[in-house]
C-alpha cells in the first residue's frame, strides 16, 4: 500500500538511502565516462495530460520534446548498485492546462522525488496543485502546492541498467486496482458508483490534491479515453554510490556449469574469454565478487563464454542454429533467492548461407537476461581459506519445467525446445538446468557485540511507612493515605512514587507504567508532593470492589526501579456488599495489524449467569475505544473490536453490578502484529 495523504508542503524532501539486493540488467556494461551530468527524470505524465491538458508551461529548467516527454533536470540523490535502493529529487515543473478561449482547468507538477525501498517497491511524489473555474456544475476550486504520492510502482533488479556514469531505472506506474470501486476512498473522491473501472486510477493522495473539476482525467470513468489517463512509464536516472572494493580472493573464483545435459549432448561447444570445459562442464573463470555470511547476499561476476551450435543435419557443413552465454553473474538476495544471469544471444542462419552467405538469417542482440533461478540457505555454502563455495541445482519442476522466459525469448525459436519440456516423458528432464558450483570471496559475519552490562542501582536504605484511615463520605469507600519516610528519587530517572489499592497483599508486577491499570484506584505522587519525605493521598474504591483482602501499596515511579519505596498496608474493614461476581474476558479472534478482532465477556454471580450491561475498553498506542453491550442468555456477550494497529493492546471488561451484584472486571493483553 502506498502510504499517506499530503506528506509535506512547499519544498523538496531530504534525500536518503536504504538497501536491498538488485542487479544491472544491461547487455554489456561499457566503460563509459567517469563523470556525468546531474541525473534527469524523463516522463510524459500521461497521454491525457499531453493531449487534453495540452497547454504546457515549463519551469525550473524542465524541457519537453516533440513526443510530449518532459525532462526534469538537476537530480540530487543516489542509487546504491549493491542494494538497488534509491532516492532522488529532481528539479523543474510542468503546468498542463485545458484552454478553449479561456483556461478551464490546470494541473501543475513540480520537483518530483523518486523513492525505492528495500523490497523493490517504489513511489513518485511531487509538489502538486490544481485549479478549475466555475463551469458545468462545478464550483471554482484551487489547491495550493503540497507534496503527495502520485503513483506507486515495482522496481525489480532487471529494471536498473548502467547509463554511462549514472544508473537508469525504467518502470511503469501502477494503474489497475489502485482504488477499489465503491470504497470509502472512491466515495470521498466523489466517484460515481462502479468507478474507477477496474480500480484504474492514480494514487489516492494525488487525486485528493487536484480539484474535482479536473479529477476525472486521472481515473477510468468508462470513457473511450480511459487508457490515455494512466500515468506514463518513466525513465529515472540516479548517481550510483561509491562501491567498496571487493577484497582480493585467496584463490581464483569460478563458476562450473554444464548448462544442461541436453546442451552437452546436442550442441557442439566452442569456448572463448578464458572459459574451459571438462566432461561437458564449462568453467567460467576470473570471478569477482563476494558472499556475505551474515546476510547471505552474494554477487559474483565471471568471465568467458560458451557457444553451442547444432550442425545442419543435411549439409553437415553449416550451423543450423546456435546460442552464446557470456559473462555469467551469480546473485543471491537476503532471503536466499538466487539467479544466474548472462549475456545471451542466439542465431539461426539462412539454410542456404553455406552457399549464399549474403542471405540473412535471424539473430538476437546480446542482452543480459536471467538464465536460471534457485533458492539456497546458509547450509548450502561451505567455506575454506577465505573462499565460499555454493553447490545448488536450479529450479525446473517448480517453474513449469522450463528455463526462464527471458532466456527463451533471447534465443532463436529453433533453439527453444532444447530448454523446455515439450511432453510428459521423463526423458524431458535432460533439458533441466544442470547443477552448478560457484565460488566467491567469503565475507565473514561480524563478531557479535558483547551484551552491555545491565545498569545497577543500589539506593540508600529507606524506612517508608503508610497510615490508612477511612473517611466518612456518602459516595462510597474513600481512604486517606499518609506516607512518611519516602523519597522522590532513589535511582536516576525515578519520579516520585505511586499509591494504589489492589486485591491481595502482594504487590502486582509494576515494572511498566501501564500496569497501573491492574489497580482498583491509583495516584501518582509527583516529586513536588513529597515534602520532607511525607505526602498525603485520597483514594476511593469503585462500586463493586471485591470483599476479600484488599491492600494499599506504594512503589517507586514510574518503572519500579528499586524496592526501597515498597510498602503494603491492609485497608480498614468495610461493610459486606452485594453478591460477588466474576467477569471473564476471552479473545475469540486475535486481530492482525489493520484487522478487527472479537472478544467474549462472561459474567457469573456465585456460579450463576449475571444480567445487565458490561463495558469493554481497549487501549492501544494512546487510543482508547469503548464498547457497551447487554449480557445475553448465559451471562455472555460477544464484542467486535475496531481495527487494530501494530503494538501492545490492553482490553479491560467491566461489569458495573447492580443492587444485588457487585462490580467485577477482567483484562487481557497481547501484541498485535
Amino acid at each position: 500500500m502506498l502510504a499517506g495523504l499530503v506528506v509535506c508542503c512547499l519544498g523538496t524532501l531530504p534525500v536518503g538511502l536504504a538497501g536491498v539486493l538488485a542487479a544491472p540488467a544491461a547487455a554489456d556494461e561499457g566503460s563509459g565516462d567517469t563523470t556525468a551530468a546531474a541525473p534527469v527524470l524523463r516522463w510524459e505524465v500521461s497521454q491525457q495530460f499531453d493531449d487534453h491538458l495540452s497547454s504546457h508551461e515549463l519551469g525550473g529548467g524542465a524541457t519537453e520534446d516533440s513526443d510530449g516527454v518532459v525532462t526534469f533536470p538537476g537530480g540530487s540523490g543516489t542509487y546504491d548498485p549493491a542494494t538497488g535502493v534509491s532516492e532522488v529529487a529532481y528539479q523543474g515543473s510542468v503546468r498542463g492546462a485545458f484552454q478553449l478561449g479561456q483556461e478551464f482547468y490546470h494541473v501543475r507538477i513540480a520537483e518530483p522525488v523518486l523513492h525505492v525501498d528495500g523490497s523493490g517497491r517504489g513511489e513518485m511524489t511531487a509538489l502538486v496543485s490544481a485549479a478549475n473555474i466555475a463551469a458545468q456544475g462545478e464550483e471554482a476550486q484551487e489547491t495550493q502546492p503540497a507534496r503527495v504520492v502520485m503513483f506507486g510502482f515495482d522496481a525489480g533488479s532487471s529494471d536498473w541498467s548502467p547509463d554511462g556514469a549514472l544508473a537508469s531505472l525504467s518502470a511503469t506506474p501502477d494503474w489497475a486496482g489502485v482504488v477499489e470501486p465503491g470504497s470509502d476512498d472512491a466515495a470521498e473522491l466523489g466517484m460515481d458508483e462502479g468507478t474507477p473501472i477496474d480500480g484504474r486510477a492514480w494514487a489516492v493522495p494525488f487525486l485528493h490534491q487536484i480539484t474535482s473539476g479536473v479529477r476525472a482525467h486521472f481515473y477510468a470513468t468508462g470513457s473511450g479515453s480511459d487508457e490515455k489517463k494512466r500515468p506514463a512509464a518513466f525513465v529515472a536516472q540516479a548517481t550510483p554510490t561509491d562501491v567498496v572494493p571487493e577484497p582480493e580472493p585467496a584463490a581464483p573464483l569460478s563458476l562450473d556449469w554444464a548448462v544442461s545435459q541436453e546442451f552437452t549432448d546436442v550442441f557442439d561447444r566452442s569456448l572463448s574469454g578464458g572459459a574451459t570445459e571438462s566432461d561437458g562442464v564449462v568453467t567460467f573463470p576470473d570471478g569477482r565478487g563476494s558472499h556475505d555470511e551474515a546476510t547471505g547476499v552474494t554477487t559474483v561476476s565471471y568471465a568467458g563464454s560458451v557457444t553451442g551450435s547444432v550442425p545442419d543435419p543435411f549439409l553437415g557443413i553449416s550451423t543450423q542454429y546456435s546460442l552464446t552465454l557470456a559473462d555469467p553473474r551469480l546473485q543471491v538476495d537476503g532471503t536466499g533467492v538466487g539467479q544466474v544471469t548472462a549475456v545471451v544471444s542466439g542465431e539461426t542462419p539462412s539454410r542456404l548461407s553455406a552457399v549464399l552467405p549474403i542471405l540473412p538469417g535471424t539473430s538476437t542482440t546480446p542482452t543480459r537476461v536471467v538464465v536460471a533461478t534457485f533458492s539456497v540457505t546458509g547450509e548450502d555454502w561451505s567455506v575454506s581459506d577465505g573462499v565460499a563455495t555454493l553447490g545448488t541445482t536450479p529450479d525446473w519442476a517448480t517453474v513449469g519445467k522450463s528455463f526462464p522466459g527471458a532466456f527463451l525469448d533471447q534465443v532463436t525459436e529453433e533453439s527453444r525446445d532444447h530448454f523446455r519440456a515439450t511432453n510428459e516423458d521423463p526423458a524431458q528432464d535432460a533439458k533441466a538446468p544442470a547443477p552448478l558450483t560457484a565460488t566467491a570471496v567469503h565475507v565473514p559475519a561480524p563478531e557479535p557485540e558483547p551484551e552491555p552490562e545491565p545498569e545497577t542501582c543500589e539506593p540508600a536504605p529507606a524506612s517508608p511507612s503508610v497510615a490508612v484511615s477511612r473517611l466518612d463520605t456518602t459516595s462510597g469507600d474513600t481512604y486517606r493515605i499518609l506516607g512518611t519516610g519516602f523519597r522522590a528519587e532513589s535511582c536516576p530517572g525515578d519520579s516520585g512514587v505511586y499509591v494504589g489499592i489492589a486485591e491481595g497483599d502482594v504487590l502486582p508486577d509494576v515494572s511498566e507504567r501501564e500496569n497501573t491499570e491492574q489497580f482498583l484506584a491509583v495516584d501518582w505522587v509527583t516529586p513536588g508532593r513529597i515534602v520532607d519525605g511525607a505526602f498525603s493521598s485520597t483514594l476511593s474504591l469503585p462500586d463493586g470492589a471485591p470483599e476479600g483482602t484488599v491492600s494499599v501499596f506504594t512503589w517507586q515511579a514510574h518503572t519500579h526501579s528499586n524496592t526501597s519505596q515498597d510498602t503494603v498496608t491492609s485497608l480498614p474493614g468495610r461493610d459486606a456488599g452485594p453478591v460477588t461476581t466474576t467477569t471473564t474476558l476471552r479473545v475469540l479472534k486475535k486481530p492482525a495489524a489493520g484487522g478487527r478482532g472479537a472478544m467474549r465477556i462472561l459474567v457469573t454471580a456465585d456460579g450463576a449467569p449475571a444480567t445487565g450491561r458490561v463495558e469493554l475498553k481497549v487501549r492501544q498506542s494512546g487510543r482508547v475505544e469503548t464498547h457497551r453491550a447487554t449480557l445475553r442468555s448465559g451471562g455472555k456477550v460477544k464484542v467486535r473490536l475496531d481495527r487494530a494497529s501494530e503494538g501492545k493492546l490492553v482490553a479491560v471488561a467491566t461489569y458495573p453490578g447492580d443492587e444485588g451484584h457487585d462490580r467485577s472486571k477482567d483484562r487481557v493483553r497481547f501484541k498485535v502484529r
